[in-house]
């Protein structure tokens, strides 16, 4: 039973005595306020989560994200890329306890992004990540919260797909700079990105075991969407693999994913700039948008188009991408006009 007693003329003490519970203490200005919270904490403790709700008023968002990434990153398919978004959360919210953390609060950041010119889908990554911390909190480490505040904010519109295809020309413009870059993996990377459509993980994480040159297959185990496959790998890919130099055992790519995605953007300048310097020395007008706006990921659009081009049926394509419908093979899939014209005659 709580005991309340006015100690001052604004002065309002509380004091919770429970078999099982530190005895709890706290001063309000006002009696109202002192028989709200012991009505609170009172009826907390019978439902047996007022330790839960004290630590949630107790622990910051940067020591649950910190616990986040020791304990559930690893088992993630992309650790680098959640690890990176587990900390972009901490930057912004670190300091905030959790029981602090408001729709408003969320809802602000979000524009704040917006703001910086990121994309919908890209914002709600963001979000999502930032739920997931909390429900694990919850969940997992028995937190006390009334609900998810992330539920309260209403996500970004996706946006429209990328529909970005390699224009005739520029794929041997990237080749040629990425086979200059001082990144040695830059090159293989792309050149099996646009011959396999294997997803950047998948690419990153395998390993030359679960390569068969000889029948030209490749092995992927435990993908995105939790299955494994098999990816034929044609002559030129079988060859690509046999030019990556050093021992071939480990992974194929001794590298960060990051890493590469990273040299290609960088080649992706150069490459741009000495483009526009040729059609200068030329005397010739820029194509528009010409080795401008790729990712890496855009390899993987390409590839699986070009699986398409090649007059695979969709069972064929989605068995090597792994896209497991319809409406997703269709969102990696941009064939062009021209060619589709050509078998309309």
């Amino acid at each position: 039973m709580a005991t309340i007693r006015k100690k001052g003329k604004l002065q309002w003490h509380v004091q919770i005595r429970r078999q099982g519970y530190k005895p709890v203490t706290k001063t309000f200005p006002g009696e109202k306020e002192a028989q709200e919270f012991a009505r609170e904490v009172e009826t907390d403790m019978d439902k047996g989560v007022y330790q839960e709700k004290s630590a949630s008023a107790s622990t910051t968002i940067e020591t649950l994200a910190k616990k986040y990434i020791k304990e559930i990153t690893p088992s993630k398919k992309n650790k680098i890329e959640d690890k990176r978004l587990m900390n972009v959360v901490i930057d912004k919210f670190g300091k905030y306890y959790l029981s602090n953390l408001k729709p408003l609060m969320i809802k602000q950041w979000l524009d704040e992004l917006k703001g910086k010119g990121l994309h919908g889908s890209t914002i709600n990554h963001h979000l999502s990540t930032l739920s997931t911390l909390i429900d694990s909190a919850i969940k997992d480490w028995s937190y006390s919260l009334p609900e998810n505040p992330c539920k309260h904010v209403k996500r970004m519109p996706g946006g429209k797909s990328r529909d970005r295809r390699l224009e005739d020309g520029e794929e041997q413009w990237i080749l040629d700079e990425c086979a200059l870059s001082r990144n040695m993996w830059l090159s293989p990377a792309v050149k099996l990105s646009i011959l396999t459509g294997m997803r950047q993980g998948e690419l990153f994480s395998l390993k030359w075991d679960h390569v068969d040159l000889k029948n030209q297959v490749a092995d992927l185990l435990d993908t995105k969407n939790g299955e494994d496959r098999i990816v034929p790998l044609s002559t030129k890919a079988v060859s690509v693999l046999n030019e990556i130099p050093g021992i071939h055992e480990g992974k194929v790519f001794k590298c960060s994913q990051h890493g590469v995605a990273s040299s290609l953007r960088n080649a992706l300048k150069r490459a741009r700039s000495k483009y526009l310097d040729e059609c200068k020395s030329l005397a010739v007008e820029p194509q528009k948008g010409f080795l401008d706006d790729l990712r890496m990921h855009d390899l993987r659009h390409e590839a699986t188009s070009r699986f398409f081009e090649k007059d695979l049926n969709v069972m064929e394509v989605a068995s090597i991408t792994g896209h497991k419908t319809l409406s997703m093979l269709k969102r990696y899939t941009h064939l062009k006009a021209t060619d589709l014209a050509k078998k309309l005659d």
